[in-house]
């Protein structure tokens, strides 16, 4: 076959070997990127390319800072990508033009330092392949709103990489990292405070657009699971404010005729549901109790989320408009988990405004029948599929603990003991959720060793501070029993806070009410990284299948 004289501009720009093929190389083919050879540039936007791949070449940081162990993208038994081992230094200046017609604005240049600071300076030790491999890999497992082809195609293109990719992709490094910890008085890492300025900066010179409101989701998920609670309410509600301006909800009666649009309204439409869920575990901290939402309720008219991987693989079979919500309230549920997710999303929903007031008895039954029933197909093991269902869970035994436990953020553990149950029926409900917790703590611990870290949504450690509490709450101690159960949910706790640090905030407000009550609190040993090897759906069905 016919070569060409040079490599292509695409491959040279990534570093990759090119087989100089005609009319495209192997690398742009696989790609779906535009091939061009050429020896050097001749346009201004070739000139505007180089500019700005030079400057993300360029170090605008002292290489002070250290790594842990390497990571290797290619490989996907891993943990998460690293994070600096000592205080980092203060965030990156934004580079000041040296012509008057550099083309890049100051928001470009800044958030180009951050991504040179990350992938490209002499002191780091992962590429943005990496981020992207580990965050489509684990991530986008429960937080799927990104079209993969899509942002690999923006990634990869020639043209000036737009201010909002490089936001977006630092965005991904916060979540697939390994957890860096807030300063004793809350300041933020260097990299979150970057792109939390670079966000709301964005926000205020750019028109909105879903790439804009996806950074803001993924923010907004790292704040909340780092502990950062009330920023990531004000975050939420910036991401809420950009769902209305672009109509999300409304994004599949608007564009679904056109095939070019077709795409953005399926990443819409997940965007919006995911802005739907986080807005409400954020609502369920103890913090937050009783603070306003910052969207609508989810409607039972309202469609599902579609699968983007799924549609994008085969948009001929793969409808846009799939299903509604209320099309599941009987029969199998959706075989696409975020399509459940948004399921319990409706039924957490309905919760909250129940628990705003003073339900009548006859409310609580009719909510508590359809958590049940919901829950109960969540957890068929006919179904084939039950390890995939742990995010629904985790937000269906969320609605149970929220609408029947008395217990009040702040309150002294003693005094809640006290307290009469909300309902009769929490007499029945709470013990179940309950041991349905232990049950899912209990076959982690036994099986952490072997399990993949990384893909932890940031509401388990939420259910697990729930369900220690109500142990704590229900127990007549000294009682072994009740201790034995709330020290497995007290570890599995534990090993979650090495992912995600709110969980370090549940713990220690564990620990302090069981010592308020005198229980002897044993030693947690020493944490070790697991191997990350996937679990197989057996090993799902085994380890949390309960009677």
């Amino acid at each position: 076959m016919a070569q060409a004289q040079y490599v292509c501009a695409n491959c040279k720009r990534r570093k990759k070997r090119c087989d100089k093929l005609l009319p495209h190389c192997t690398q742009c083919k696989e790609l779906r990127a535009e091939c061009i050879y050429s020896c050097y540039p001749e346009t201004t936007e070739d000139m505007q390319s180089i500019q700005s791949r030079l400057m993300r070449l360029e170090s605008f940081l002292p290489h002070s800072r250290g790594f842990g162990a390497a990571f290797s993208g290619a490989d996907n038994n891993i943990s998460c990508l690293p994070h600096p081992q000592v205080q980092p230094p203060s965030p990156p200046t934004p580079p000041i033009s040296k012509s008057s017609d550099d083309s890049l604005s100051s928001s470009q240049k800044y958030l180009a330092s951050l991504i040179n600071s990350i992938c490209h300076s002499e002191a780091a030790e992962c590429t943005e392949e990496d981020i992207c491999s580990t965050y489509f890999t684990h991530i986008n497992k429960w937080l799927p709103i990104i079209s993969q082809k899509r942002f690999y195609s923006e990634l990869n293109s020639l043209a000036p990489r737009r201010p909002e990719t490089d936001l977006l992709l630092t965005c991904m490094y916060l979540l697939v990292r390994e957890p860096c910890p807030v300063g004793p008085n809350g300041e933020m890492d260097k990299y979150h405070k970057g792109a939390r300025h670079s966000y709301f900066s964005l926000q205020a010179d750019y028109p909105v657009s879903i790439d804009l409101a996806q950074c803001g989701l993924l923010l907004a998920t790292y704040e909340h699971a780092t502990g950062l609670v009330e920023q990531a309410y004000s975050t939420i509600w910036t991401c809420a404010g950009m769902m209305y301006s672009l109509r999300l909800q409304d994004r599949y009666l608007l564009n679904s005729e056109c095939d070019d649009e077709q795409i953005n309204c399926a990443e819409g439409h997940s965007l919006w549901w995911g802005i739907l869920i986080r807005d409400r575990f954020i609502n369920l901290e103890d913090q937050m109790r009783d603070r306003p939402l910052a969207t609508r309720a989810p409607r039972l008219n309202d469609y599902m989320p579609v699968n983007i991987d799924a549609w994008e693989s085969s948009p001929s079979t793969v409808p846009l408009l799939e299903r509604r919500i209320c099309d599941n309230n009987s029969g199998p549920l959706s075989g696409y988990s975020f399509s459940r997710e948004a399921q319990a999303c409706y039924l957490l929903g309905e919760t909250l405004n129940i628990a705003l007031t003073a339900p009548e008895t006859s409310e609580l039954q009719m909510i508590t029948v359809k958590l049940q029933d919901f829950l109960k197909r969540l957890m068929d093991p006919a179904s084939g599929t039950w390890g995939t269902f742990c995010g629904a869970t985790s937000m269906t035994i969320s609605s149970m603990y929220r609408l029947y436990s008395n217990y009040s953020p702040g309150e002294d553990i003693i005094t809640a003991q006290a307290k009469p149950h909300i309902s009769p029926d929490a007499i029945f409900v709470l013990p179940a959720m309950t041991q349905i917790v232990i049950d899912i703590a209990d076959a982690f611990n036994e099986m952490f060793l072997t399990f993949n870290l990384t893909a932890i949504a940031p509401s388990y450690p939420y259910i697990m501070y729930r369900g220690g509490m109500q142990v704590l709450l229900s127990g007549n101690f000294p009682n072994e029993k009740a201790e034995r159960n709330f020290n497995a949910i007290r570890k599995c706790c534990w090993y979650f806070s090495h992912r995600w640090l709110i969980a370090v905030t549940y713990l220690a407000t564990l620990e302090a009410a069981a010592i308020d009550l005198g229980i002897t609190l044993p030693s947690l040993g020493t944490f070790a990284k697991p191997n990350a090897r996937l679990w197989s759906i057996q090993e799902y069905k085994n380890a949390f299948l309960f009677v």
